[in-house]
């Protein structure tokens, strides 16, 4: 299995849905029912390939085929039934992230780079000309470690010390997107297309 962490990325901004809505086949009965209360098709994109993203990253790093549902493990995040490997799942933008670990708990967040709301930059106790990327950044490394921890954003900005997150600024398709992984160990990006996907699922 894989020891470096390695940050899986699909870029489904251009996927069409006659393209990812046939994969829903690949979804556990649990999470296809989520696609009946999905409030618009970009949620239900979300779901069905943050799903097959996870099937391909546990195929690429060579775990048993574990075709069952995710739960709620009791730090409110969601988790394997073995507990193994852990995981994190983020998406914005049309770009969805995940991390996989044997060691110990993840979380990943990414957002597309973009002009701040001032309110951002003093919530992170940044100085108000911060720019955007360096605020971007700050945010993504305090939701990725929010993430690993399961205490939510609140009780992570509350404690008033750096997050433990490693951050990285990607261009995807003339995009810039900035990546985050906590702990905040230095990790790889593997990019992931559709048609990846669909050999790793026959």
């Amino acid at each position: 299995m894989c020891h470096t962490p390695t940050l899986y990325i699909l870029d489904a901004r251009k996927t069409p849905r006659e393209v990812w809505l046939p994969l829903r086949r690949f979804l556990p009965p649990r999470r296809a029912a989520l696609l009946d209360g999905a409030p618009c098709p970009e949620r239900e994109k979300e779901i069905v390939l943050g799903f097959v993203l996870f099937r391909y990253a546990m195929d690429a790093e060579n775990y048993p085929p574990d075709t069952g549902d995710w739960v709620i493990g009791t730090s409110g995040k969601p988790e394997t039934a073995s507990g193994l490997p852990h995981f994190s799942l983020a998406h914005a933008g049309g770009v969805l992230a995940l991390a996989l670990s044997e060691k110990h708990p993840v979380g990943v967040d990414i957002e597309p780079l973009r002009p701040h709301a001032p309110a951002l930059a003093r919530k992170l106790k940044l100085p108000r000309e911060s720019g955007a990327e360096s605020v971007l950044r700050a945010w993504c490394a305090t939701e990725a470690a929010a993430k690993k921890s399961g205490a939510g954003i609140a009780a992570t900005l509350a404690r008033n010390s750096p997050p433990d997150a490693a951050v990285k600024t990607e261009n995807f398709d003339g995009q810039r997107f900035i990546l985050a992984l906590s702990p905040g160990e230095d990790f790889a990006v593997r990019r992931v297309t559709m048609e990846n996907i669909a050999a790793a699922l026959r």
